[in-house]
């Protein structure tokens, strides 16, 4: 499939532009804007595991 197809374009980004398809693109608020940033891989769950120390 062609990347054009993938990532098609829209406002922010050219058609089969992978790195800006998949970035972050922040909409201005007010008068504060933000640069468009990498696509960021965060888990939703996470878990803390402690092993009690044998003394």
């Amino acid at each position: 499939m062609p990347a054009t197809t993938v990532y098609p374009g829209d406002d922010s980004c050219k058609a089969g532009e992978q790195w800006c398809g998949d970035a972050i693109v922040h909409r201005a608020l007010g008068g504060i804007g933000h640069k468009t940033i990498h696509w960021q891989n965060r888990p939703t769950y996470q878990q803390v595991v402690e092993f009690p120390s044998h003394r």
